[in-house]
């Protein structure tokens, strides 16, 4: 984008990302369609919802794209279903006949993490779901790998062995996170280092317990919406618009709890980030970044970003 110059990459980003998000609500309409649910509720809990028209297409920010591929990733899945079949012979069997569909949906789940690292935690649980379909398993394990080559590739192309910095990223923390507020309210002042380090434990637990549910029901959609779930309350840097990792999973999946579970993280974002919340704190007196921790926080973040 950089040499369309400021003002033009600016607008080409935001018609890209634009596109993305109209492109995302169709592919939900046609999973609804596959799954045998109402595509126009699916569409109007995904399109409609204010953290989308606000914060997703109101910003410039890639989540966008990944949730894009994430949602085609699922799609695809769902059109592989009808390639399956039961698999004879060793495991050089299972790769053929070649489900395009199989293989371009690992493809998209990779490229997803590619562009974001949080999408990565959904790659275990859709593993799991396809653990009792060898075939697919399979064909969606060789688009992974070749997905992982390509991006590999393009990273060192780009960025030489440069590899993102998630460990200086994950030290930022935000004060409405509910870590935060777990230590605000156990007298720490904050998420200190000790209940990052037992937030990452619970994390791993919560995508561990949702591979099992994924494989007992053989199908990944509802796990890998609770495995976000999982990820946005467990997270320290938290933002409004990180709720549409999880806003397509709810509103596809079967489970009426993960959609409610969605519905109050959104509601609580949008509270906790709306200009008029700093008069709420106010009010009541909520001031964690006053704390000594919170004040840490605050400079660690100005630091970091300025």
């Amino acid at each position: 984008m950089v040499p369309l110059g400021v003002a033009a990459s600016f607008w080409a980003l935001k018609v890209i990302l634009v596109a993305a998000s109209l492109a995302t609500i169709a592919l939900v309409w046609r999973c609804a369609r596959l799954l045998g649910r109402d595509p126009v509720m699916a569409i109007v809990l995904v399109g409609l919802n204010p953290i989308v028209l606000v914060w997703g297409l109101g910003g410039d920010h890639n989540d966008s794209l990944m949730l894009l591929l994430i949602v085609l990733g699922f799609f695809l899945l769902l059109r592989s279903r009808s390639d399956d079949a039961p698999s004879r012979g060793g495991p050089a069997a299972w790769l053929g006949p070649l489900s395009p569909a199989a293989v371009a949906a690992g493809c998209a789940f990779v490229a997803a993490a590619a562009i974001k690292a949080s999408a990565a935690v959904l790659i275990p649980v859709v593993l799991a779901g396809l653990l009792r379909s060898r075939r697919r398993l399979a064909q969606v394990l060789l688009g992974m790998v070749l997905a992982g080559v390509a991006v590999g590739i393009a990273s060192l192309i780009a960025f030489g062995l440069h590899v993102p910095d998630l460990s200086t990223q994950s030290r930022l923390v935000t004060n409405e996170s509910v870590p935060n507020l777990i230590g605000l309210a156990i007298g720490a002042g904050g998420e200190t280092e000790a209940l990052r380090v037992l937030l990452s434990g619970v994390l791993a637990v919560s995508v561990l317990a949702c591979c099992v549910y994924a494989w007992r029901r053989e199908e990944s959609l509802s796990a890998a919406g609770w495995a976000s779930v999982a990820l946005l309350v467990t997270l320290s840097w938290v933002l409004p618009w990180y709720v549409l990792w999880v806003l397509p999973l709810a509103a596809l999946s079967g489970s009426r709890r993960l959609r409610v579970a969605t519905a109050v993280l959104g509601v609580y974002l949008i509270a906790s980030w709306a200009p008029a919340s700093t008069l709420v704190w106010n009010a009541i007196g909520f001031h964690p970044e006053k704390t000594s921790l919170g004040r840490l926080h605050q400079r660690y973040v100005k630091e970091l970003l300025n």
